[in-house]
């Protein structure tokens, strides 16, 4: 929602903004005007402008913090940067060493919607690319009495329904499934 007030605080105009964010307030007088936008769950802005009747007023990009300070992306299918990502793996030897590792191949999608809960990723690892630093681990771990990359060459994970944070801080939840 956009709310326009002059310099005396009285309200000049008001409109709403469509999809793509761009609204037009008309008929208000020349002088210095405060645009005041905001939405549901989100912090307002304001940004004042001298309005000369001359034609439109550049307000630059407003961008509306989340009042809970979690911003997502635009809805859509984004592709996992390999660059960018880290698969990882920790496994626990003899009951007390944790040997941490990482799968150097994989991609996948996250799917944002809205609402968030609408969701999903997909990812598929490329199980021998298994790497913890020790290439006669890594020989182990691709071995049938692990990993068994000869007959599981691929894992694949899939996501569903993921949660927004809870004000509490309580960690989020995920459906999911896993399958070699």
């Amino acid at each position: 929602m956009v709310t326009v007030v002059d310099e005396t605080g009285r309200q000049s105009g008001r409109g709403a903004a469509d999809h793509d964010g761009r609204f037009t307030v008309v008929g208000l007088p020349p002088g210095t005007h405060t645009v005041i936008t905001a939405a549901a769950g989100h912090a307002p802005q304001a940004r004042t402008r001298l309005v000369n009747g001359a034609g439109p007023v550049d307000l630059g990009r407003l961008v509306l913090s989340r009042v809970s300070g979690t911003v997502l992306p635009t809805p859509g299918t984004w592709n996992i940067d390999p660059i960018h990502s880290t698969v990882s793996a920790t496994a626990v030897h003899l009951g007390f060493a944790k040997i941490h590792g990482r799968f150097r191949d994989f991609t996948g999608t996250v799917t944002l919607a809205d609402p968030l809960e609408d969701s999903s990723v997909e990812v598929v690892i490329e199980a021998a690319s298994i790497d913890t630093d020790n290439a006669d681990r890594d020989a182990h771990l691709r071995s049938p009495d692990f990993l068994d990359v000869a007959a599981f060459p691929q894992i694949r994970y899939t996501g569903r329904r993921p949660t927004a944070p809870r004000p509490d801080s309580a960690p989020r939840r995920t459906e999911s499934t896993t399958s070699a």
